[in-house]
């Protein structure tokens, strides 16, 4: 509700977000073949790993400790090769600034940070 607010409050800042729809609704993630014999072996010795920590950890009741049983979950069931889409590693590694900070950026020898915050085209995210 807050970032509804503030949107409504600051028209500029939903300009970003909507080029950010439209640059994902247009540069779709590709579909990911079938893994390789060697991306097999390593993604088992990974997931038995991570399987491992699973049924040894204690659980705490804090988010962080939430957080890391739910990675290793992912990690035992899901595509490893597609983590960067992984919603709980959106939600806790990707920072999404206000425009506020932005516009101080601009405001600060935008050359040199135009080049340091654009964004990296590694791996397959959306």
């Amino acid at each position: 509700m807050r970032k509804i607010k503030f949107l409504l409050n600051h028209p500029r800042a939903i300009i970003p977000k909507l080029q950010r729809l439209l640059f994902h609704y247009i540069y779709k993630p590709k579909i990911l073949e079938s893994p390789s014999v060697d991306e097999i072996e390593l993604i088992e010795q990974i997931r038995s790993k991570a399987s491992h920590l699973l049924m040894s950890q204690v659980i705490l009741d804090n988010p962080w400790s939430q957080y890391r049983k739910r990675l290793l979950e992912l990690i035992v069931h899901d595509d490893l090769r597609n983590f960067l889409n992984w919603d709980l590693l959106k939600e806790t590694m990707f920072y999404e600034p206000d425009i506020q900070e932005l516009d101080k950026l601009k405001q600060q020898n935008w050359q040199f940070w135009q080049k340091a915050i654009a964004e990296d085209f590694v791996g397959i995210h959306k």
